[in-house]
């Protein structure tokens, strides 16, 4: 029912976890597509999913996944973070900065979404930028 659905919600990130920590990340992001099918409207599921992504180095599919989730979640700080720092892992610096402008364009007001852009800035040595952004 229901309620082993719940609980199997809940045991399924912590195994997730489990196989990240012991290095088998194909089986970790198993674990978590598992756990997104089962709390499809849970912006958090996707995030693990993502970050188990890229622990097994598959930074262009973070990317990809994290996007996905960003037409159900635009709001979420996190996917669009994770989508940037995925890009740039990927070697995508240019989009990896563009998706963290993008955020900022919609939340416009929010001083969190300064502070990630500034990051974005800092990380691929745009300094200038960054203290630019949060002026």
């Amino acid at each position: 029912g229901s309620d082993g659905t719940f609980a199997l919600g809940m045991l399924l990130p912590h195994l997730g976890f489990a196989y990240q920590e012991l290095g088998q990340f194909d089986k970790a992001v198993e674990v978590f597509e598992d756990a997104r099918k089962l709390a499809p409207n849970d912006p958090a599921m996707v995030t693990y999913l993502v970050r188990a992504q890229m622990a097994g180095r598959n930074y262009t599919q973070a990317a990809e996944t994290a996007r996905a989730a960003r037409v159900q979640h635009p709001d979420d700080l996190r996917l669009a973070t994770l989508e940037s720092v995925a890009l740039r892992r990927a070697g995508r610096v240019d989009q990896s900065v563009a998706a963290m402008e993008e955020y900022l364009r919609r939340k416009t007001d929010d001083p969190e979404a300064h502070v990630a852009l500034a990051q974005a800035y800092m990380d691929v040595n745009r300094g200038p930028q960054a203290v630019k952004v949060l002026r």
